[in-house]
């Protein structure tokens, strides 16, 4: 006998944040202003790219108006996308009106298959904001481009630009990133307005926000509105909007966040096209295109820092929500039962978090429950041997703890270091109270183990500074060391700096193997440890390129360590796991700088960087497996 369970229905569709009827006077409300912003959108863009426009707001407008509204959106869309191709464009009837389909489906098709696989809002989520990258930006643009390069194909006798292949790219690329930039700018503020917004787990004042945008878009008009004939530092600049935008996406909403760089962005499309900024030496078809591509770039990222940032909040506040009501539930019922220390045990031996009690003065346990003696690997036994103040990797922490206790300060999710009585370090997060028990002053923990967020922060934090695979400082480790020298420098102090590349390193790679490579590059790693200084700065500076910076050494001090560090590489044989038997050489490019209290400006790194690689070209002209000072 066998029994089956039908199939789950299939889970309904809803499209739009509000799905309007598609027959309502709602609806026909909603549809004029979006046929008339599409076609208005298209009339700006249509009047100052004179091929097809690397951005297309009218599709950030289609988009955004289906996710708030639903398909009641699709035939303005339809109506407006029909107009710009025919009456704009000048194209056919029947290519317009295979274009608009395509314009009107893909927004369509894009939002649909994201409500369909995701159970959450566009941007709630780093998953969501993916999906929408993907469904909603690069999968409904390719559709939009297929659909309209094969209704110009068909139905209009002229080919734009290289022909219709560079004409689809560019159509996807135009839909993709106004899909990016400006959609979901314009879906939150929708979201916003129809009161339905998500709200912020830490929204900042209005003032903060009024005070930070009027700065950034005074900075924007500094930076844009000055001419300099096309500097390439002034467009280097372009790129200081960056981190105080990502520090916005810290403190406030997504929508706010990607409207502080709407205010930026309008300031930076305004001059350009008033033939100011980093730009001028371009043609406003150019200027604005660069400014789109870079616009796309940064409000992704605005996006999904802010998206981060919101879910981080809200598992930060979730928990300290947690911590605060059970804790608050802990001295309340302690303070209850303080006059019986009997009840006040056993309530503490019931407690489903590690508890400790030790005596003040001399940290004497005084009480222990089972969960504290597995946190601490201890027995019954080990109670009356263990003095838990030894336990303290830091033992003036606890003499900090006890003086902010005693000041009347109230210590609630402290991070400290303890010693496992195995000899393991490991982190608690500490609630810690000063309460009489047995006639003595005592502290009472609380402890909740906080090891593995400990660990993921430090392994966070090597991958940030560590190269993976050499376990050499990476790149941007040796800038950040240099940087902090240059400006800890109190006199002058010489610096050497030398990067090696290794000789014919694709024929090991392309002979051998990747994995032999790998090895070698290890190998190598391994060999300058051994030779080079503590102090000395050795790192992998991307491929078979390592860099070394000797802090304190001239550039001759430097040439004697690098030579034998040749030598040595020349010397070894390295057996690759395949069998194979690897011998090789490196190049070395060599200069030397002064670090000054006198100059502070970090472009003399890039300075000795330069100078280190023209010699290291030197030496690979030269012959190879030598050293050139520059």
């Amino acid at each position: 006998m066998s029994s089956s369970h039908p199939a789950d229905p299939p889970r309904a569709v809803k499209l739009g944040l509000i799905d309007v009827p598609l027959f309502s006077l709602k609806a026909l409300g909603l549809s004029l202003p979006m046929a008339l912003g599409y076609i208005g959108l298209a009339w700006i863009v249509v009047h100052f790219f004179p091929v097809v426009s690397p951005f297309w707001p009218a599709a950030a407008l289609a988009v955004a108006g289906v996710m708030l509204f639903g398909a009641a959106m699709l035939p303005a869309i339809f109506i407006g996308a029909f107009v710009a191709n025919f009456s704009l464009m000048d194209w056919s009837w029947f290519g317009a009106l295979i274009a608009a389909s395509g314009n009107t489906l893909s927004p369509w098709l894009g939002v649909w298959l994201f409500r369909r696989l995701s159970a959450e809002d566009f941007f709630d989520s780093p998953k969501a904001v993916g999906f929408y990258f993907v469904l909603v930006g690069l999968l409904a643009s390719a559709l939009s481009a297929v659909l309209g390069i094969f209704g110009l194909s068909q139905f209009h006798t002229e080919s734009h630009g290289y022909g219709y292949l560079i004409d689809g790219l560019g159509w996807l690329v135009g839909d993709l990133t106004s899909t990016v930039m400006l959609a979901p700018a314009l879906y939150l503020w929708g979201r916003f307005a129809l009161k339905q917004e998500r709200p912020h787990p830490a929204q900042y004042g209005t003032p903060e926000f009024l005070l930070l945008l009027v700065v950034m878009v005074g900075g924007g008009l500094v930076l844009f509105g000055i001419n300099t004939g096309g500097n390439v530092l002034h467009i280097g600049a372009m790129s200081l909007v960056v981190p105080p935008l990502i520090w916005a996406a810290q403190r406030f909403s997504p929508r706010l966040a990607l409207t502080l760089f709407a205010g930026i962005y309008l300031v930076a499309t305004g001059c350009t096209l008033a033939g100011m900024g980093p730009f001028v030496e371009f043609s406003p078809g150019e200027a604005l295109t660069a400014l789109q591509l870079m616009g796309a770039s940064i409000s992704s990222s605005v996006l999904i820092a802010s998206v981060l940032d919101v879910q981080r909040r809200d598992a930060h506040q979730s928990l300290e929500l947690a911590n605060s009501a059970l804790n608050e539930r802990v001295w309340a019922r302690t303070r209850e039962l303080a006059q019986s220390e009997q009840r006040t045990r056993y309530i503490l031996e019931m407690m489903p978090m590690p508890m400790l009690v030790t005596e003040l003065a001399t940290s004497r346990v005084l009480f222990v429950n089972d969960e504290c003696l597995s946190l601490f690997g201890a027995t019954r036994a080990d109670v009356k041997t263990v003095v838990p103040r030894d336990l303290w990797v830091d033992p003036s922490e606890r003499v900090r703890v006890i003086a902010r206790l005693q000041q009347g300060e109230v210590i609630r999710n402290h991070e400290v270091a303890f010693h496992g009585l195995r000899g393991e370090v490991f982190w608690l997060s500490i609630a810690v109270v000063l309460t009489r028990i047995e006639q003595s002053d005592a502290l009472m923990f609380a402890f909740k183990d906080i090891s593995l967020h400990k660990k993921r922060e430090a392994e966070l934090l090597n991958q940030a500074t560590i190269d993976l695979l050499t376990g050499l400082y990476n790149r941007r480790q040796i800038r950040e060391l240099v940087r902090r020298l240059m400006l800890d420098a109190e006199t002058r102090t010489p610096v050497a700096l030398a990067i090696i590349d290794l000789d014919h390193f694709k024929r090991i790679n392309d002979g051998s193997g990747h994995a032999c490579g790998d090895k070698v590059l290890q190998t190598v790693a391994e060999i300058g440890r051994s030779v080079l200084r503590s102090e000395d700065w050795f790192g992998r500076w991307g491929g078979e390129e390592f860099v070394v910076v000797f802090p304190g050494l001239t550039s001759t001090q430097a040439e004697h360590r690098l030579d034998t560090l040749r030598r040595q590489l020349m010397d070894a044989v390295i057996l690759c796991d395949n069998g194979h038997l690897i011998q090789l050489t490196a190049s070395f490019g060599l200069t030397e700088g002064w670090f000054s209290p006198d100059r502070r400006d970090f472009d003399q790194f890039d300075e000795w960087i330069n100078e280190a690689d023209l010699a290291l070209y030197r030496a690979k002209n030269q012959g190879r497996n030598r050293i050139e000072r520059a």
